[in-house]
């Protein structure tokens, strides 16, 4: 699968969830979500942060590996700090700006996606990524593509990538809807 097919695959479950949220009204997002204790809003601001820094990561590497750092040292000081890290800006708007937010955000990714080499290497909070996609389907024993580790005979152990239909992937939160995702697979 090619990148371009991703990010349509991706644009297209943006739009889903964007045509959900959209109509709530601003009590709406303060709704519990499957995530214990991440409300509507919650979901949306964890999208805008990611969003970001996914787009970081492919077009500024430097940057992002600077503020990756930053979190990384900051969480590991106060490993309860993670959410109020990633979330709190985010959660500091009114639901509009917050959608406008996640908007802007998703659409850096689509951008800096579509401008990202085939195979080219991709620095995120762990190992870094390859954008090599195999077929990773029901016939693979799985439910999705998913990128190749270099080292084929383990088992990806990447997190889910965003769906409307999962939790947010985290050392805390696993995936376990069982609907189809795309899959991250750390190097090395």
């Amino acid at each position: 699968m090619a990148i371009q097919a991703i990010i349509e695959d991706l644009t297209a479950e943006q739009d889903a969830l964007d045509a959900v949220v959209t109509p709530l009204d601003p009590t709406a997002w303060e709704l519990p979500t499957p995530s214990p204790g991440w409300s509507i809003a919650h979901q949306i601001a964890h999208l805008a942060y990611f969003d970001h820094a996914a787009a970081q990561a492919m077009s500024d590497p430097e940057a992002f590996a600077a503020a990756r750092n930053a979190l990384i040292d900051a969480v590991m000081a106060d490993p309860d700090s993670m959410d109020e890290l990633t979330l709190s800006v985010h959660l500091a708007l009114d639901p509009a700006q917050l959608l406008d937010a996640w908007r802007d955000a998703r659409s850096e990714l689509a951008a800096a996606a579509h401008d990202l080499p085939e195979g080219r290497r991709v620095e995120w909070y762990g190992p870094s990524m390859s954008g090599e996609v195999v077929p990773h389907g029901p016939a693979h024993g799985g439910v999705g593509p998913r990128l190749r580790r270099d080292r084929s005979a383990r088992r990806c152990r990447g997190r889910a990538r965003r769906t409307p239909r999962h939790r947010p992937a985290g050392p805390h939160r696993a995936h376990g809807s069982g609907h189809p995702r795309l899959v991250l697979c750390s190097q090395g």
